[in-house]
């Protein structure tokens, strides 16, 4: 399927026109956005060829660092957190019945099933973890995606509900090939084999359609967002390695965790720059704890690391002698993951008033700047 989209790419480059127009609206600013959002493949794959060295294999220490891409895993969840920390926040979040039971009551519940269900249900708890992981990392793609978008400017714009079916689509598609070649271990098996090529042909016709649609908007005088265009390759080509690379979850989701780390940390350092800037959003800095919002940011994903690699280390050191105790401490590492995984669709959710108004014009300001 890469070859196919590559082929794809390609037509479409043929098929524009001379007259098409090119535009380059960077999210951020180019330096910033390459970094955040496109050299992670680099960091990617290198976390991944180590994770797979012989060092990592003689090595607990680097087979944990190596697996969560140099901590790229429980750092980013440091942000989720960070959100609590705004006593504005706070309040939103016990304002209703609801609210309460989301963002007070929920991560209790979400890290107190997957602990038992590590425990008692792990084939369970791993498939949902698995699931939620990879529905997690499309959302932000798409998320991202969205924000790339300059509506009422004449950019070539897809319908967003094919721009998002042409992202998962893919990703359900390379699912299929991890689920056949890890957990399946590559058995033939008509059912399957006929699943596989059900969703290779839909990935193919969604990102067709959504090749198609941009060409016939370039030709009619709209102008080619190209970040947008490269972002949208990466999100559909975000899943491949997790298709094809790695014997395991953990080593297979190295190098679309590691891209998936740049993004969210890259998308929340600009939010809490802007958020809490002291010349012009004084207010919103009183609501934090301390007059240094950056500070906060980092020591919040240092807080996440440490007790991330901490209690990955101590699950795999072989120190633990009951097999219940080392099963709990694996189920929490799952259970801030899932924490994560859980708050996430809450916090990012735009269609809902508070974060709209609180959350995406800050990330549209530095566009404005620039």
């Amino acid at each position: 399927m890469v070859k196919v989209i590559g082929i794809l790419a390609i037509s479409m480059s043929q098929a524009i026109t001379a007259t098409t127009k090119f535009k380059y609206p960077w999210m951020f600013g180019r330096r910033f956005d390459l970094f955040f959002y496109f050299a992670p493949i680099a960091f990617g794959i290198a976390c991944y060829a180590l994770s797979q060295s012989i060092l990592a294999d003689s090595s607990t220490l680097w087979l944990v660092l190596a697996v969560n891409a140099f901590g790229a895993g429980p750092f980013h969840q440091g942000p989720t957190w960070f959100a609590y920390l705004d006593k504005k926040n706070r309040s939103h979040y016990a304002s209703t019945d609801r609210l309460k039971l989301i963002f007070y009551l929920g991560p209790v519940l979400v890290m107190a099933v997957t602990v038992l269900g590590w425990v008692y249900f792990r084939g369970i708890i791993y498939a949902i973890t698995m699931a939620w992981a990879v529905q997690h990392i499309v959302q932000q793609n798409i998320g991202i995606l969205l924000l790339y978008h300059n509506h009422g400017r004449g950019e070539a714009l897809v319908e967003k509900k094919l721009e998002s079916w042409s992202q998962w689509a893919p990703a359900i598609f390379f699912s299929t090939f991890f689920i056949h070649r890890i957990l399946f271990q590559n058995a033939d098996n008509l059912i399957f084999t006929g699943i596989t090529a059900v969703t290779g042909v839909w990935a193919l016709t969604m990102v067709a359609r959504y090749i198609l649609t941009l060409i016939k908007k370039s030709n009619e005088g709209e102008y080619i967002n190209v970040p947008a265009l490269l972002f949208w390759m990466v999100s559909v080509l975000s899943l491949a390695p997790f298709a094809f690379l790695g014997k395991s979850f953990d080593d297979a989701f190295v190098i679309p965790v590691t891209i998936h780390w740049f993004q969210y940390i890259g998308l929340n350092y600009m939010l809490v720059r802007y958020k809490y800037s002291s010349e012009e959003e004084g207010e919103n800095r009183a609501n934090l704890p301390n007059d240094n919002p950056m500070m906060l940011f980092f020591l919040m994903g240092a807080l996440l690391l440490g007790m991330g690699l901490g209690l990955n280390l101590l699950k795999n050191s072989g120190l633990l002698e009951s097999e219940i105790l080392v099963s709990i401490i694996g189920g929490i590492v799952i259970g801030l993951a899932n924490t994560h995984y859980f708050l996430d669709a809450f916090m990012w959710r735009f269609r809902e008033d508070y974060q709209r108004n609180t959350i995406l014009p800050f990330l549209i300001k530095p566009r404005k700047a620039q």
